[in-house]
């Protein structure tokens, strides 16, 4: 074997250790966080039952969500309840969860999820997609769900462990999926995120699909902002009624007993 031959198959199996040591690194689960990432950090979940959890009206292994070997669950069917809920309310956080997804799944966790409403549109959403590989979009694995495409896909294939670190201190947000910043978003710049709730449980959503969930860490940050009181408690000053319902103020709340319509801001008062 001549010099420059031996030379070109020390390059050639050098090169072939490189992509063979990236695709293991990609392809591999991320590390588990099996203790606290730091002080003030709790779990969210015990790893053997939905203790602190509302899981809706299924009891506990008989819908499509359980506990089994220390792992959320989600079976995918029943289709109910689309989400489980924390029964704690959180507002600004430092979070993470591990996931791991089959094949062709939907799934996401969702934050200041309302008591009615669409979650996505009134809270907000992390997707979780089987899209490794594919060109981010604003409905990809990193996203805020239909609004903010992630900076890069970071997922990784079905069946392999994945990690999401979600910080909202409002009216920042910053998320980094296995690592990788994918967010870095003032919800106070968006229109369409700066009006969202600020206030409510995390819930884990069943699309239809399987999806395990494990190893969830918060602590909670203060809150900055609580926003203005846009009602007095007293009368209906700064809104305007659309309709022929007969919105009024009764124990300081308001509300209606009869006709159709719905309260509108002034301007003025936000």
């Amino acid at each position: 074997m001549t010099k420059k031959s031996f030379t070109v198959m020390i390059f050639i199996i050098s090169a072939l250790i490189t992509i063979l040591m990236i695709n293991s690194c990609i392809e591999s689960d991320y590390p588990a966080l099996s203790e606290p990432p730091g002080t003030d950090y709790y779990a969210l979940f015990n790893g053997r039952d939905f203790t602190g959890w509302d899981i809706g009206d299924a009891e506990s292994g008989e819908g499509a969500w359980i506990v089994v070997d220390g792992v959320i669950h989600c079976k995918g069917k029943p289709r109910k309840p689309y989400l489980i809920l924390t029964e704690k309310d959180y507002g600004n956080f430092d979070f993470y969860a591990e996931f791991k997804i089959a094949e062709g799944c939907n799934s996401g966790i969702f934050y200041h999820v309302p008591l009615a409403g669409r979650e996505s549109k009134l809270g907000f959403e992390t997707q979780i997609l089987d899209d490794y590989g594919k060109k981010p979009n604003k409905n990809s694995s990193g996203s805020i769900y239909d609004i903010v495409p992630p900076l890069e896909n970071a997922m990784k294939p079905a069946g392999k462990w994945n990690q999401y670190h979600v910080v909202f201190d409002w009216p920042n947000c910053k998320i980094r999926l296995n690592g990788k910043l994918v967010q870095d978003t003032d919800f106070s710049a968006n229109p369409l995120l700066k009006y969202r709730l600020r206030r409510g449980p995390i819930g884990l959503s069943n699309h239809g699909h399987e999806v395990d969930f494990r190893n969830l860490w918060i602590k909670e940050l203060p809150d900055k902002d609580a926003g203005e009181n846009v009602f007095n408690g007293e009368d209906l000053t700064g809104w305007t009624s659309i309709g022929d319902a007969d919105w009024h103020v009764e124990d300081g709340m308001i509300t209606s007993t009869k006709g159709e319509g719905y309260l509108i801001t002034d301007p003025s008062i936000i």
